[in-house]
């Protein structure tokens, strides 16, 4: 079993993983820049969700069906 960890931040997004939660590897940060207000992995389909804003653009929710490798915006209602 892999393990996750998401690490939220006002700079950005961090992905951890581990086989046995004693070592950990850590992707680059995402969303560098942007304040990572709250993300969480859907146990269902294994689907990240991030609540990110910005100062000058606002809150946007994204999702990541790989991992946290590549992000797609929500659209708005």
């Amino acid at each position: 079993m892999t393990y996750e960890l998401l690490i939220s931040t006002r700079k950005g997004l961090v992905v951890g993983r581990s086989e046995d939660r004693e070592e950990w590897t850590f992707d680059a940060p995402q969303f560098t820049g942007w304040q990572v207000d709250y993300a969480v992995s859907d146990p269902r389909n294994g689907s990240i969700w991030a609540a990110v804003s910005h100062e000058q653009w606002g809150p946007h929710l994204h999702r990541s069906t790989d991992g946290g490798h590549t992000w797609d915006e929500a659209t708005a209602p």
